[in-house]
């Protein structure tokens, strides 16, 4: 087993795949172990770019992993039998196939980022004390959009081992998705100054290249975007560096991203005809792969530049069957509000979306955009029809209350937030929300006492970084509340709370 993997990582496919059919033959009475899963993973991505076979394989060695181990008690048995390293392996070997930063609401889902997950709770928690495990539970949650927990473990790792550089790029990632572009600058710098060889690292090299966009210094994001894509040409295929070691082999995602960003600045910059060049030489790369509908869809915002009816053109062109028709939609929907300000025909486009997928996340799409254009009574109708499919989603309760307060019937919204409170009193949320519609009518009494339920609610569950920004969220607005009120003192006390 040791010789296939070894035989794997140097790239010797052909002959780990006639080793490791020999293996499956000795041990098919037996049935498969999960080492030979992983290496069947392995070979079906490697050799074959077969993604789908590749994470079935990943999938049957976790669960086989947990079966063998679900009725052990922690001893040395049971890690040995767990074998965290291992688990280490199964994980990044998933994380190759999730996003590399947090998805767009019109992006396609990556189902691999939750499967990726489930063996990260299993590790983090049998194994807290596991530095690598901690980083990358942060920089999968980071990846599935929830920021606070990301950043509260990577400040853990940090905290466990200040030296690990990979861990302050993620801390640097996380801040830069916050806005807080100098904290977010700072940990590069960190990062850097503990290991010079993350300067060759994609993520590095993008994220160092937002940041000077952010800041408006585009010239030096131009820069350092032209070092990592001849980075990404060099070690596409793994060719060696010049001190004759072999380079990683470049996530196909991060690759695309650096053309992307590329001529996102050249854009900035007002040189339309560098950006286009560099999209088409993107399209030439990466056609007929899983990104070039990604492609496809920053090229018609390109051609926007010059021809807005070249690029609505582009865009009608992505089907209905494509994984990115819900994102090419929204950038016709953008172009139209945008740059022809037609509200009719940005509406349309949600509304075609409707019609081909009508999904929860459609329904909410198309609630968002008549709430742009004004249109707060069609956007109940449509966030009513989204909660009908998913009546648990405190998220679309929320928007249907804001939009009857844009309506000016508050009444019907105060109705509508009790009863969702009343629905599910653990979404401190919705209280929040009531208690502020409360305060804006001068009711105070009310507001106070929405917010004191909220308190009482939260003292029965686990206390954690979400419940205890909650708090401070709710002893803010009190304060104010307090504050309208006249009742100062009251008000100084929260604070200091």
């Amino acid at each position: 087993i040791g010789v296939i993997k070894c035989q794997v990582m140097m790239g010797k496919l052909d002959d780990a795949e006639q080793q490791l059919e020999f293996l499956n033959e000795i041990q098919a009475s037996m049935g498969k172990s999960t080492e030979l899963l992983y290496l069947g993973a392995l070979l079906s991505w490697r050799q074959k770019g077969n993604r789908e076979d590749s994470v079935k394989a990943l999938d049957a060695t976790v669960q086989q992993l947990v079966e063998q181990t679900k009725e052990m008690v922690p001893s040395f048995g049971f890690y040995a039998t767990f074998n965290p390293q291992f688990l280490l392996e199964i994980i990044r070997e998933y994380l190759q196939h999730c996003p590399t930063e947090p998805s767009d609401p019109t992006d396609p889902p990556s189902p691999y980022t939750e499967k990726a997950l489930k063996p990260l709770e299993l590790l983090v928690k049998n194994v807290p004390g596991s530095i690598e495990g901690q980083l990358l539970f942060a920089k999968a949650k980071y990846i599935s959009g929830e920021l606070e927990t990301a950043q509260h473990t990577i400040n853990n790792c940090i905290r466990l081992d200040p030296t690990f550089a990979e861990a302050h790029l993620v801390a640097a990632q996380i801040a830069y998705q916050q806005d807080n572009f100098a904290a977010a600058s700072q940990s590069l710098q960190q990062a850097l100054s503990l290991d010079f060889e993350v300067r060759d690292w994609p993520q590095y090299n993008l994220l160092k290249a937002h940041v000077y966009t952010s800041q408006g210094d585009f010239d030096e994001a131009l820069v350092v975007l032209e070092h990592a894509l001849g980075l990404a040409k060099a070690s596409k295929g793994g060719a060696a560096d010049k001190s004759g070691a072999r380079q990683e082999r470049i996530n196909e995602q991060d690759h695309v991203s650096i053309y992307l960003e590329l001529s996102q600045v050249h854009l900035r910059m007002k040189n339309v005809t560098a950006a286009q060049e560099i999209i088409q030489e993107a399209m030439s790369e990466f056609k007929r792969s899983k990104e070039e509908g990604r492609i496809t869809i920053a090229n018609a915002m390109v051609t926007a530049k010059r021809d807005v009816d070249q690029a609505l053109g582009i865009l009608r062109s992505v089907p209905p069957s494509s994984q990115y028709f819900l994102k090419a939609k929204a950038q016709m929907a953008h172009i139209y509000l945008h740059q022809r300000n037609n509200k009719r025909a940005f509406a349309k486009c949600y509304e075609e979306l409707v019609e081909a997928y009508p999904s929860v996340s459609s329904y909410m799409f198309l609630g968002e955009a008549y709430m742009n254009i004004q249109e707060p009574e069609k956007a109940i109708a449509a966030f009513e029809k989204a909660l009908a499919m998913d009546p648990n989603d405190a998220d679309l309760a929320s928007k249907i209350g804001q939009a009857l307060v844009t309506t000016h019937d508050y009444n019907k919204a105060v109705v509508y937030y009790r009863n969702a409170v009343a629905s599910d009193p653990n979404k401190t949320f919705l209280r929040h929300d009531l208690a502020h519609l409360y305060w804006r009518l001068g009711s105070y009494d009310k507001a106070e006492q929405t917010l004191k339920e909220a308190f009482n609610q939260r003292k029965q569950q686990v206390e954690d970084v979400a419940g205890t920004m909650d708090k401070v969220k709710s002893m803010l607005l009190l304060a104010k509340v307090h504050k309208s009120a006249s009742d100062m003192k009251s008000a100084v006390d929260d604070l200091i709370q």
